[in-house]
C-alpha cells in the first residue's frame, strides 16, 4: 500500500461550499476499481483541502499520478470545483 496526498486549492473569491464528506463521496464516485484505491480521506488543510489516499499498487506504478487523475476527473465533472487547482 502507498499513501499519497495532494492539496486542492480554491480561487480566492470562491471558497468551497460542500463539506469534506461530500468531496470524499464525489472522489469515490469517480474512482475506478482498477485504480486500486483502498481509502480516501478529505480534510480541511492550511491552504485548501487535503486529499490523502491509500492505494494498492506495484512498485512500478505511481500513486501520485493515479490520485491526481482521480481528482482531475472529479473537478471536470463538478462545476462547483471547476476553478479549483491541484497542488
Amino acid at each position: 500500500m502507498k499513501l499519497t496526498t495532494v492539496t486542492l486549492v480554491a480561487p480566492v473569491d470562491r471558497p468551497l461550499s460542500a463539506s469534506t464528506e461530500v468531496v470524499a463521496d464525489m472522489l469515490w464516485a469517480h474512482s475506478k476499481p482498477e485504480e486500486g484505491f483502498e481509502h480516501i480521506r478529505v480534510a480541511p488543510g492550511a491552504i485548501g483541502i487535503d486529499i490523502s489516499a491509500f492505494t494498492r499498487l506495484s512498485d512500478s506504478e505511481n500513486s501520485g499520478d493515479r490520485l491526481r487523475a482521480l481528482v482531475e476527473r472529479a473537478i471536470r465533472a463538478n462545476p462547483a470545483l471547476s476553478d479549483w487547482q491541484i497542488l
